[in-house]
């Protein structure tokens, strides 16, 4: 029995781990084709929400810190997260889902950082803010691993 859900663990984590790839596949398209066509020309779908190119040099909402010790930052979680997926991975911990949709979006990022100077966001809620996909996986990664602590034991 034991190896059946071993089986299913690792069929279910080899499907989650492809659409995760997918996105941030996806993300790094988009955020190309926004420096590209939405620089020129952003695109308003509707009044509350646009398609942009908006280079984001400081830390998360926009909050002013140095370019240097923000990488620095983003470096040692982006490290530390990735050391706790992992783990989680290893144990068949299905915790394991939610880190990796974070290692992910922190990794495309990361990229922007390292290639950019700053993380590319496009998408707009002008009256809210402007944030990427990557942004989005992190934090649906993070909102699920703290609705699990939350939640009774009997329920997860």
């Amino acid at each position: 029995m034991t190896g059946l859900i071993s089986s299913i663990y690792t069929k279910k984590m080899a499907l989650f781990s492809l659409a995760a790839i997918f996105l941030i596949i996806l993300d790094r398209v988009f955020k190309v084709w926004s420096k590209l066509v939405w620089s020129a020309k952003p695109q308003e779908l509707t009044s509350w929400f646009h398609l942009t190119y908006s280079p984001n040099s400081s830390l998360a909402f926009s909050l002013p810190a140095n370019q240097y010790f923000i990488l620095a930052v983003v470096i040692a979680l982006f490290l530390i997260i990735t050391a706790v997926g992992l783990n989680k991975l290893r144990r068949q911990d299905y915790q394991a889902i939610w880190w990796l949709l974070i290692v992910l979006g922190a990794a495309s990022n990361l990229l922007d950082r390292l290639l950019y100077g700053a993380v590319i966001d496009y998408l707009s809620v002008p009256w809210l803010t402007t944030f990427n996909l990557a942004d989005g996986l992190i934090t649906v990664g993070v909102a699920a691993l703290v609705l699990q602590e939350l939640l009774p034991k009997n329920q997860k």
